[in-house]
């Protein structure tokens, strides 16, 4: 047995960690299927607009894509709206309690005041370095296009000009992110370095009262657990089919004419935001970290498609704290600091976007530019995107506080900066991927200065995975276990035989069994004699329920060593794990899918009289005392039907496994 800090340790590493390949396998299907069906949208209302049917996609529009909340949208459904609006929200609804409770509990749980000291400093100067070579970058290939001519092509004659947000000076930040009211910093998501501000303060006092806080650190944890649960079932139940929704609509409400003018400056910032992405960041984590930075893209790449999806950096944080901390290896304590923080202040892709499009505005409205206005528009772009709000959007809007500094304010510099609003979305989205990926590799650097990145987890790219098996007594199980050892590279954790070796003389299990029913459960040994113990418990509920809250506890902890052990080794493709209380005891937690296998009652009922000699009234009694199979496989993701010929479920399994 472990004791409670390793079994910490074990949870973290066994809580699903290949389930991020799943869900990053149903992101990327509903990537592609969002983008198809956006482009089809675009070419359907192009043929309707030329064809003479525009009333005919302004009902489409509206069932579909319209945005309800718009002016004069009354009658509109906006189907593919709510669903995305729903889904952002869902997200945004967490934001401000998730960063404000997550750095507050990783200073608080940090003792040592210099170490967190570290850990600050060395967060702040990898934010620093890398936004400052970002936007280096961004200079010189604004610059290159810029003497190649290709931002003065743009045609922006046509476009009707669109006011901007008045200009405010980008030192205003700084005030803003002390609060003069602590409620009222709580109330609006766009104010995030305000929340830091008093998690960071909150933190600091609590680690300085140290026990005096108990409670108050106690429900930050329960709190912190409440979003986590909420985030999971969003963010794997949701995300795939709200995604969809997004991008279709994102692609749909855009015509060939509005995305043709800018060519130039969308090729341009796209393929900066590519390389930079693809290259700048495994440079980062090779000369800073010393790790190999294959492992970290791998696994990054679904944080990348969430963020591209969403275009929210607020929206991603869950799923990237998720995937830092139990695919990256990077210690909770440091992925609870750095990505709230990151979120606020780490805008590389902005910074990249806002130089570039700065440049572009500049080019094509007749603005001079020199290096040192470049420099100037640089400086601006750092202040400005350390205070863009990790919300869709937000970049572009940010913008134009750049481009009033820089005095590049005449017409065609709003009709530039009109075209950007216009178009941008497709770009916003490529940066919010730049940014959060930014974010996991500061992580990762930070983690391994400290010496709290487990480099075993880090570099593990066979990822094993978990299935928890259960369904009622008869149904099977035992035939469908020996099949998966037979033909799949696996292990078979059964928690009756887990909890068989509970029970020996001397152990902790049978000491309390013991005290609770008595020497007449012994056979003549002294061991526990299992045929009375259940034939004690099938009849009498509450001493099952009394036997169970002994046993399973301490079942669900070896079973979870077990995997952990699997896990470390590598060795395997699989681990099976069944339990007839899988889920009620929650090992749903820490398996990636859950499978029912079922059969008829009269089947089962045939099976246990021919198989196990039971009588009717000792059927009768299991039956009772087990839950309601609707009641189960609601929960589970497969539902196998093992009523009939053994080699049709194979096939049903083997298609599953295969898929």
């Amino acid at each position: 047995m472990y004791n409670n800090g390793n079994l910490g340790k074990f949870r973290r590493k066994t809580m699903k960690e290949s389930s991020g390949k799943q869900l990053a396998k149903k992101m990327l299907i509903a990537l592609v299927c969002g983008l198809v069906a956006g482009f089809g949208c675009i070419l359907l209302r192009e043929h309707l607009n030329s064809s003479g049917q525009a009333d005919l996609w302004k009902t489409i529009n509206n069932i579909f894509f319209q945005d309800i909340s718009a002016e004069g949208a009354t009658s509109a459904a906006g189907i593919f709206y709510i669903i995305g609006q729903v889904f952002v929200n869902s997200l945004q609804l967490i934001i401000v309690p998730m960063v404000f409770v997550s750095i507050t509990l990783a200073i608080c749980t940090i003792t040592d005041t210099k170490k967190l000291g570290r850990i600050s400093s060395k967060t702040i100067f990898t934010f620093l370095k890398t936004t400052v070579c970002a936007l280096i970058f961004a200079g010189v290939i604004g610059f290159i296009v810029y003497h190649l001519g290709l931002f003065n092509s743009v045609d922006a004659g046509n476009i009707s000009v669109q006011e901007g947000i008045t200009g405010s000076n980008p030192l205003n930040i700084i005030v803003s992110i002390v609060p003069n009211n602590f409620i009222s910093a709580f109330t609006n998501n766009g104010n995030v370095l305000a929340i830091v501000f008093l998690a960071v303060v909150t933190g600091l006092s609590m680690n300085a009262l140290e026990d005096q806080t108990k409670t108050l650190k106690k429900l930050f944890e329960e709190v912190s657990k409440i979003i986590s649960l909420f985030l999971t079932f969003v963010i794997n139940k949701f995300a795939p089919y709200a995604i969809f929704c997004l991008l279709t609509r994102t692609f749909a409400i855009y015509g060939i004419d509005s995305l043709k003018p800018a060519l130039a400056y969308v090729v341009t910032v796209i393929i900066a935001l590519f390389v930079y992405l693809f290259c700048a960041y495994p440079i980062y984590l090779a000369t800073m970290a010393r790790v190999n930075p294959k492992p970290f893209m791998k696994k990054a790449a679904k944080v990348a498609l969430f963020g591209f999806s969403t275009s929210s950096s607020a929206a991603t944080l869950p799923l990237n704290k998720k995937t830092t901390t139990e695919e990256l290896g990077v210690s909770d304590q440091i992925a609870s600091f750095v990505l709230p923080l990151g979120m606020t202040i780490n805008m590389d892709g902005t910074a990249i976007m806002q130089v570039i499009a700065a440049m572009f505005v500049a080019v094509s409205s007749g603005y001079k530019v020199t290096f040192m206005s470049m420099a100037i528009i640089a400086v601006l772009a750092l202040i400005a995107s350390i205070g863009t709000p990790a919300a869709p959007g937000a970049g572009a809007v940010i913008l134009f506080t750049i481009l009033t500094g820089m005095g590049y304010t005449n017409d065609a510099a709003l009709l530039a900066y009109s075209l950007i609003l216009a178009i941008n979305r497709p770009i916003e989205m490529l940066v919010t991927s730049l940014n959060v990926v930014g974010d996991a590799a500061t992580s990762v650097v930070v983690a391994k200065s400290e010496g709290m990145l487990d480099e075993e987890v880090y570099n593990s790219e066979n990822i094993m995975k978990v299935i928890g098996i259960t369904g009622g007594i008869g149904a099977g199980k035992s035939e469908v276990l020996k099949f998966l050892a037979d033909n799949y590279k696996c292990e078979i954790i059964m928690a009756d035989d887990v909890a068989k070796g509970l029970y020996y003389k001397g152990s902790k299990a049978y000491h309390m069994i013991t005290m609770l029913f008595g020497d007449d459960i012994l056979s003549s040994d002294a061991s526990i004699d299992k045929k009375k113990l259940a034939d004690i418990i099938f009849a009498n509920p509450n001493k099952r329920a009394a036997l169970d809250s002994i046993v399973h506890p301490l079942v669900k902890q070896e079973i979870i060593t077990k995997i952990t052990n699997n896990r470390i080794e590598g060795k395997l493709d699989y681990t099976f794990v069944e339990a007839a209380l899988l889920l009620d005891d929650h090992y749903d937690i820490f398996c990636d899918e859950v499978w029912y296998i079922d059969a008829g009652e009269d089947i089962r009922r045939k099976r246990l009289k021919d198989n196990r000699g039971y009588s009717d009234e000792k059927i009768n009694n299991i039956f009772a005392s087990q839950k309601k199979k609707d009641d189960i496989i609601d929960k589970c993701d497969y539902c196998i039907d093992n009523s009939g010929d053994i080699k049709d479920t194979f096939c049903r399994i083997n298609d599953i496994l295969n898929k």
